[in-house]
């Protein structure tokens, strides 16, 4: 019975390039979602305090925000050799959510936003490149707002997925023409993922004193590998 959902985009964008290889990047935008698919809480369905659900179409949701993008050289900021290999990047997000369920509006509030839409979002990164040396090395930094995960319903509040920082770091060598070695080692901060409720409904969502669904650590990755080119 789903329908499939369409969105109307509109965007105002500015875009200034101060060098080949730099950018700065400001943008408005709205998005406007008809028949947008959500979970759906399943009333009566479940035992043993299990819940149940499915999915529906909601009537319409916004979405409408600000983005800013950079991407600088630090080349001739100070007379250090090292700053001028640098080029730092970001990417940060705004976004205003709100939805309106329609019909399937049964014990759900329509004052909250899309599921799966957060508020916010930050991407950096500094790049370090050597060439002569044939050495690079990326730092990336990673974090997204407070979102929706499950809805909830009357008596049962919606199950949230929390902040979380994320820094990965990436190492490339180049040894010869034909040899290359890379390190990659993600989520070293290894933070909990956590699903939190808002159990006392105060609007406040305290790690110690709310209701954690789950939480778990994905734990840290680390990769190395070796390049040969034949050719």
């Amino acid at each position: 019975d789903l329908r499939t959902a369409s969105v109307d985009n509109y965007d105002l964008k500015y875009e200034f390039y101060p060098s080949a290889s730099e950018l700065i990047s400001v943008s408005a935008f709205y998005k406007r979602f008809k028949d947008p698919i959500e979970t759906v809480f399943v009333a009566g369905a479940g035992s043993g305090g299990a819940k149940t659900f499915t999915y529906g179409n909601a009537a319409f949701a916004e979405n409408s925000g600000i983005e800013l993008e950079v991407r600088k050289n630090l080349t001739g900021l100070t007379k250090s050799k090292f700053i001028d290999k640098l080029t730092l990047m970001l990417n940060a997000s705004y976004i205003n959510s709100k939805i309106n369920l329609g019909d399937i509006a049964v014990g759900q509030s329509n004052q909250r936003p899309l599921q799966g839409q957060s508020p916010y979002l930050i991407n950096t990164a500094l790049f370090y490149n050597d060439a002569a040396k044939g050495l690079q090395v990326n730092l990336l930094y990673n974090v997204i707002g407070r979102r929706i995960a499950f809805i909830g319903f009357d008596g049962y509040p919606d199950i949230y997925e929390m902040p979380r920082n994320v820094v990965d770091i990436n190492i490339s060598k180049t040894i010869s023409k034909k040899v290359t070695l890379k390190a990659y080692l993600n989520d070293v901060l290894n933070q909990e993922f956590m699903l939190l409720q808002d159990g006392n409904q105060d609007g406040k969502f305290d790690r110690n004193n709310d209701q954690i669904v789950a939480k778990y650590k994905t734990g840290r990755l680390f990769r190395f590998s070796i390049t040969y080119r034949i050719f």
